[in-house]
């Protein structure tokens, strides 16, 4: 295969240079429209064509273990069907996100190693792995957990080394969401507080040693949430649709700012809190954020007496 193959289908990113926020978040709009559209590229056919240009002797056991889990997902095996947001359509919907985030720190100057943007993909795609549709609930870290089983054979099977397999469990179990954000957040800032209950698997991500690891981290849990928080409105809409249709509720402008301000935000030293995304390269998206978080506080603020809303 070609390198002009493996690219014709992808949805063109706005060039390195002279790349503007708008142009970006349109191009992900439309991304991810193609990705739920009936000429939607198969999981495989996403992975060989992101991650061919980073084949080597560093990166071709993980790589490989890449192929058989998205072969794995296009035969719907792990592919969380019959959820209505966790399925297949998120994960590759993360792995594009994750890619136009290597593409960003490129543009910032923070380019990443063939080695670390092969991490980075694989976790993307499988972060939700045999996800079931349902929460972590009072068991930390159960749907982490439980991807990292079911890709453990492929990465043991390709002889993937042991650096590159604990990043991968380190950045996977980053993604949770119901207790960690604060403590991952800070971690990668090189702070410290306590673990909460039943994390300690992630207290590595604050060893000098794993700094690049928790970047990657950071990088990963933006992908996650990136075209959920609202980069752009149709893709939140989308996204909030299809995760309260999972969660069978209707989620409104109140849960999304909660979303916002829980996930998509850290603490700021002072007990207060700033809205925006962790990574170095999600922070190019800080400004879309800022309008969405401003429109839903004025969209839930009490009317004034007299003063009837319109439906």
């Amino acid at each position: 295969m070609s390198r002009a193959e493996t690219i014709d289908w992808l949805p063109l990113f706005p060039p390195l240079h002279g790349r503007s926020l708008e142009a970006v978040t349109r191009n992900l709009e439309q991304m991810s429209e193609h990705l739920h559209g009936p000429k939607a590229p198969s999981m495989h056919m996403l992975w060989n064509n992101l991650t061919h240009y980073l084949k080597g002797p560093t990166n071709a056991a993980l790589i490989e273990a890449g192929h058989n889990v998205a072969k794995r997902i296009d035969q719907g095996i792990g592919a969380g069907e019959g959820n209505g947001y966790h399925n297949a359509v998120h994960f590759k919907e993360v792995l594009v996100c994750a890619a136009a985030l290597v593409r960003i720190s490129a543009w910032q100057g923070r380019s990443l190693s063939a080695r670390e943007q092969a991490i980075l993909l694989f976790s993307a795609m499988a972060h939700d792995y045999d996800h079931d549709g349902g929460k972590n609930g009072m068991t930390p870290l159960r749907l982490e957990n439980s991807s990292l089983r079911g890709i453990a054979g492929d990465l043991k099977r390709h002889n993937v080394d042991k650096a590159t397999s604990d990043a991968v469990h380190l950045m996977v179990r980053s993604t949770d969401v119901s207790r960690s954000p604060d403590y991952v957040n800070t971690l990668k800032a090189g702070g410290r507080m306590p673990v909460p209950e039943g994390y300690g698997a992630l207290a590595p991500l604050g060893d000098i040693k794993n700094k690049r690891i928790a970047e990657l981290a950071a990088m990963l849990r933006d992908a996650d949430i990136l075209l959920a928080a609202g980069i752009t409105g149709h893709t939140a809409k989308v996204s909030k649709a299809k995760l309260g249709a999972e969660w069978n509720k209707v989620l409104d402008y109140k849960d999304h700012l909660g979303l916002l301000n829980f996930v998509v935000s850290q603490p700021d030293g002072l007990g207060g809190r700033n809205i925006g995304f962790a990574s170095e390269a999600g922070k190019f998206f800080n400004p879309n954020i800022a309008v969405v978080t401003h429109s839903l506080a004025q969209l839930l603020r009490p009317a004034p007496a007299g003063v009837k809303l319109q439906s």
